[in-house]
């Protein structure tokens, strides 16, 4: 039997490129983006005086791609709160005390107290995806460290990339 078409989501598919097709043309001026971001800080500011009041527990999360702003985002969002009631949890690989309990013991303990603020920079959902696809590329093409050396050049690409690239080749 014949191989078949090429899958859609392959890299010769024609579905549509949706990063290609987004218009990134809207700008905004500096002096709008200060009276909008002055707005929302006010109107943050506004909420965490609510949550405290009330006495509840806040957890915001920002999840995306590495170098997204996502840093930048939560550095201009925390001017508006008050820094005794507020912790910034970076997610990044696990350590062996954390990898000792269930997945999810490294986020529930900083779950904010009440009235207070808990940022985790990255996600539950986003931490254990990495984590099985650097699973997955070890298992499945090297079973060695995640750098790797091909002739006289070292790649440090990390394991999706390596899983896309071989994946495109295919």
């Amino acid at each position: 039997m014949g191989a078949g078409p090429a899958p859609a989501h392959g890299p010769n598919s024609a579905a549509p490129k949706v990063l290609t097709q987004l218009d990134m043309s809207p700008t905004i001026s500096s002096e709008h983006y200060g009276i909008e971001l002055k707005a929302l800080r006010t109107r943050l500011h506004s909420l965490y005086r609510h949550a405290r009041s009330e006495a509840l527990p806040t957890v915001l999360v920002f999840e995306g791609q590495d170098a997204a702003g996502k840093g930048g985002a939560i550095r201009r969002m925390t001017t508006a709160l008050d820094a005794r009631d507020y912790r910034v949890i970076p997610i990044s690989a696990p350590t062996d005390e954390e990898r000792a309990h269930h997945f999810l013991w490294r986020f529930w303990r900083h779950l904010a107290r009440v009235g207070r603020f808990t940022i985790f920079n990255r996600s539950w959902y986003g931490r254990v995806l990495v984590e099985y696809v650097e699973i997955l590329y070890r298992t499945t093409f090297t079973n060695a460290p995640l750098t790797r050396s091909t002739g006289s050049k070292s790649s440090s690409r990390s394991p999706l990339v390596e899983i896309l690239a071989a994946y495109r080749q295919g």
